[in-house]
C-alpha cells in the first residue's frame, strides 16, 4: 500500500483542471490515450465545485435484488476501519455490481461520516441520493445519476479492485475529478504530472491571451500554437532536472 502523495503536490493538483491532468499524463506516454479516464456516463453532479483529488477507498455494492449480506448502513464502523488504511486525502469509489444499477448506495448520512475521516469525494457507477444536501456540504460526487431510494442496498467488500466507468481502480490509486470527468493518475508519475500540468496552464494562458487580444493574425496564431505544441519536451527535461536536484 502506498504512503500517499506529498501535500505540496496534492495542493498543485487541486488547482489544476482534469483535462490538464490528462494532457500531462499523455505527454509521458505511460498508457494509451484512450485509457485511464472514466466514461462520460460518470458525471460530476455538482460541476461548480473545485476539483477533487484523493486516494481510492473502494467498495462493492448491490442494490437491485434482496440479498443475504450486510445491509447498507448496518456496519459503518467496518467502513471507517477500511477508510483509515488508505492515505489522505481519500475518495470513495463504489462499484454497483448489478448489471443495471437501481438504488443509491450512499446519501448525506454516509457521505457526512466519510467526510469526517478524510474522504473528499465519491465516485460511483450507480446513483446517489440527498444530492441537494450534498451540494450544500460542497461534497463532490461523480455518478451515473440520482435516485431517491437505496432499494435493496447491500454493502459487500471494501478495499478490493473495482471497475467504474471502464477504469479498474485499486485501493490507494490516485484520482482527480472535476466538471469534465474523472481520471486516474499513475502513482509513479504524480510529481511529474503535477508540475507539468502547472507549466501547461501557464503556456495555455499565453495562447488565450494572444487569441483574445483582438490582434490575432494567421501567422501569429500558427506561431503561438507551435510554441504550445513544442513546449512538452523542454518542460519534461526541466522537471526531471528539478526533481533530481531535490532528491
Amino acid at each position: 500500500m502506498n504512503t500517499g502523495v506529498e501535500q505540496k503536490y496534492v495542493e498543485i493538483l487541486k488547482h489544476l483542471d482534469t483535462p490538464a491532468i490528462c494532457n500531462a499524463i499523455e505527454a509521458y506516454k505511460v498508457r494509451p490515450q484512450n485509457e485511464g479516464f472514466m466514461h462520460p456516463s460518470i458525471k460530476a453532479l455538482f460541476p461548480e465545485l473545485e476539483p477533487a483529488v484523493g486516494h481510492a477507498v473502494t467498495l462493492t455494492v448491490r442494490t437491485r435484488q434482496e440479498g443475504h449480506t450486510t445491509p447498507a448502513y448496518a456496519d459503518l464502523g467496518r467502513h471507517v476501519e477500511a477508510i483509515l488504511t488508505i492515505p489522505e486525502p481519500r475518495i470513495l469509489v463504489i462499484q454497483d455490481l448489478d448489471d443495471d444499477p437501481l438504488g443509491s448506495p450512499a446519501g448525506e448520512m454516509v457521505c457526512s461520516l466519510y467526510s469526517a475521516f478524510g474522504v473528499v469525494g465519491l465516485v460511483t457507477n450507480g446513483s446517489i441520493r440527498d444530492t441537494q444536501a450534498l451540494r450544500r456540504r460542497r461534497f463532490p460526487v461523480f455518478a451515473a445519476g440520482r435516485c431517491c431510494s437505496h432499494a435493496f442496498g447491500q454493502h459487500l467488500d471494501m478495499n478490493v479492485p473495482v471497475q467504474v466507468g471502464g477504469v479498474t481502480i485499486s485501493p490507494g490509486d490516485l484520482l482527480h475529478g472535476d466538471a469534465d470527468g474523472v481520471t486516474s493518475i499513475p502513482l509513479s508519475l504524480v510529481r511529474e504530472v503535477a508540475l507539468l500540468g502547472k507549466k501547461l496552464l501557464e503556456v495555455e494562458d499565453g495562447f488565450f491571451s494572444y487569441v483574445d487580444s483582438g490582434k490575432a493574425t494567421i501567422e501569429g496564431v500558427s506561431e503561438v500554437h507551435a510554441k504550445t505544441n513544442t513546449f512538452y519536451e523542454s518542460a519534461i527535461k526541466e522537471i526531471s532536472r528539478e526533481l533530481a536536484q531535490n532528491e
